[in-house]
């Protein structure tokens, strides 16, 4: 169940990030900076940058103009919390994605569709070898596989 739920949010915000590379305005680009503050000060402070990783994902979403896609992302990405909350605590992995966060927001500001598009393609792709390591490892407990 849970590979499922992980594979339905990567190809949705594939392309929510390409369509907000499309309809994103200054109000969507100004929240999607916020959200990159706030990881930089949770990576400072040494939190685990979980609500501002979350908070990311929905603004993106957000500036598709959507409101299904919007409601979608926002759904799974509360979700998926807990998953989240694990590979985050990965090491090094919130400064890692701190700058894969970075880099799609200027793709975003850039509309380059498809520099966004191999971006998030390649932060899906970070996150999926962890929770190879991780489940190699058995401390994904409920977030190990296919059911």
């Amino acid at each position: 169940m849970f590979d499922d739920l992980y594979e339905a949010r990567e190809i949705l915000e594939i392309k929510a990030g390409e369509l907000a590379c499309l309809r994103a305005d200054k109000l969507d680009l100004m929240k999607i900076e916020k959200t990159l503050d706030m990881m930089k000060q949770s990576l400072e402070k040494g939190d685990s940058g979980i609500k501002a990783n979350i908070l990311f994902h929905q603004c993106v979403a957000m500036a598709t103009k959507n409101q299904i896609i919007a409601g979608i992302v926002r759904s799974l990405g509360n979700t998926m919390e807990s998953m989240r909350a694990v590979t985050l605590a990965y090491p090094g992995r919130l400064a890692e994605c701190l700058e894969e966060h970075r880099a799609i927001y200027v793709a975003i500001c850039n509309h380059d569709t498809k520099q966004c598009t191999e971006l998030l393609k390649k932060h899906f792709g970070a996150v999926a070898r962890i929770r190879k390591e991780l489940n190699s490892q058995g401390r994904l407990g409920i977030f190990r596989g296919r059911d």
